[in-house]
């Protein structure tokens, strides 16, 4: 008896060569394999196995047992037997292949993606930052088979920048890894200040003179005895903290003037469009300084516990520890910082 064997579909066809199977055969491959008779002609047997996933490397015994023709058993010639015996070999599948992907990162949710693989294995799992040779290592524990969403432990990220996440699985005596893309620049902790366009009908103080220009035809046109709200013009002029911008009751909206001369204090110029040095204002957008590592149009940081906002505006005297951010809040005073304390602030790209 000789066996010939090819896997087809997760199951392996099986054809046993020999004489006297009659045609419906009892086969018999040891206690890891199943196998399943199709069909029998009396010299082949066509048939599957299944071999058990577990199965060791092993030599197992083969018996075919002939039931006679129609299965209705038959009384054999002297000497003669029923049943016939081959050895095959079982090779094992050995270890499981253990495999880690990372499926995402994202700052703004606080949350890297890893899917483990197979079920039912467990180790340390090492989730790492990566730029260049530098690392830094967010998470590190057991886990097993299967999807874990991981911190990246925000308020605790050192200062610098990241290109790469890495995760990385020791288990079933393995050392699989998988490298994510993920661009960001942690810049530290920062202070959120506020700065806005007031109305000048929220304002205090009594009418006071202003100089105010228009530009007609690129040329400076100045308003005759023009006047604004003492409290209105040392909010939005002052050339220490002014705001650079607000809404007038008489004049539409005033901005400081640069280019318009003489400049004494104050200055304005009038019926402008309020807008950042970069771009539009709004409560999704910030002023940073030029230092500050992201003083970019539409530079995108990332505040933890505020989210994420735009740079559209200059601030020069915020520092490089400092960012300001835009509120439509038209009051006059009272806007104070964003937040009670620094927060940890990162440009994602």
């Amino acid at each position: 008896m000789a066996c010939t064997a090819t896997e087809i579909g997760g199951h392996v066809l099986v054809t046993i060569h020999g004489s006297g199977f009659g045609n419906n055969p009892v086969v018999n491959a040891g206690s890891y394999a199943a196998v399943s008779v199709q069909w029998a002609n009396g010299v082949e047997i066509h048939g599957t196995v299944s071999v058990d996933p577990n199965a060791p490397d092993t030599m197992e015994a083969v018996t075919v047992t002939s039931r006679g023709w129609g299965g209705q058993g038959f009384m054999p010639a002297p000497g003669a037997s029923a049943t016939a015996n081959a050895t095959v070999q079982i090779r094992g599948a050995g270890a499981p292949r253990c495999a880690v992907a990372i499926l995402s990162a994202s700052i703004p949710e606080d949350r890297i993606t890893v899917e483990l693989a197979p079920q039912g294995v467990s180790g340390t799992l090492t989730v790492e930052l990566v730029q260049g040779g530098t690392t830094h290592t967010v998470f590190s524990d057991t886990r097993g088979g299967g999807v874990h969403n991981i911190s990246f432990n925000i308020p605790n990220l050192p200062t610098g920048e990241f290109s790469q996440v890495r995760a990385t699985w020791q288990a079933g005596g393995q050392n699989p890894s998988a490298i994510f893309n993920y661009h960001i620049k942690v810049l530290g902790m920062y202070r959120h200040t506020q700065y806005n366009s007031p109305h000048e009908n929220n304002c205090s103080g009594d009418p006071s003179p202003v100089t105010i220009y228009a530009i007609n035809n690129n040329s400076c046109v100045q308003t005759p005895n023009a006047t604004m709200r003492g409290g209105f013009i040392d909010r939005v002029l002052n050339p220490t903290y002014g705001t650079g911008s607000g809404h007038s009751i008489n004049y539409g909206d005033v901005g400081k003037e640069f280019f318009c001369s003489p400049r004494p204090y104050p200055t304005a110029r009038r019926d402008i469009v309020i807008s950042g040095s970069m771009g539009t204002l709004s409560n999704s957008t910030v002023a940073v300084h030029p230092d500050s590592g992201a003083h970019e149009p539409n530079a995108q940081l990332y505040i933890h516990g505020v989210g994420v906002k735009s740079v559209t505006d200059t601030c020069g005297v915020c520092g490089a520890a400092r960012i300001d951010h835009y509120t439509t809040n038209m009051a006059c005073i009272g806007i104070g910082d964003l937040l009670p304390e620094r927060a940890m602030t990162i440009r994602i790209y």
